[in-house]
């Protein structure tokens, strides 16, 4: 297992989702689009849902900015080879 950034193991979720084994990953890719498209139709049509969830991200980010979720100097990986099931 390679550690993660920072020091320490990687998660043992991190093995299950990222491991190749298509029963864990296949679920997860399904929700997750899901509820990500599903949240963007609740913002689409509902701008009154919109506006609390612009107001609040505007009230919890007043006293410090969100920080960046990416270091600026990153570089994606994105030369690696897609996992094969097996």
């Amino acid at each position: 297992m390679e550690p993660v950034p920072g020091g320490g193991p990687n998660p043992a979720w991190v093995m299950n989702a990222l491991g190749g084994i298509p029963e864990t990953i296949a679920p997860t890719i399904q929700v997750t689009g899901k509820t990500v498209a599903g949240t963007f139709l609740d913002l689409f049509t509902s701008p009154g849902r919109l506006a609390e969830a612009k107001a609040e991200f505007d009230r919890r980010t007043a006293e410090s900015p969100m920080p960046a979720l990416l270091p600026a100097d990153f570089e994606p990986p994105i030369d690696l080879p897609w996992p094969e099931y097996r």
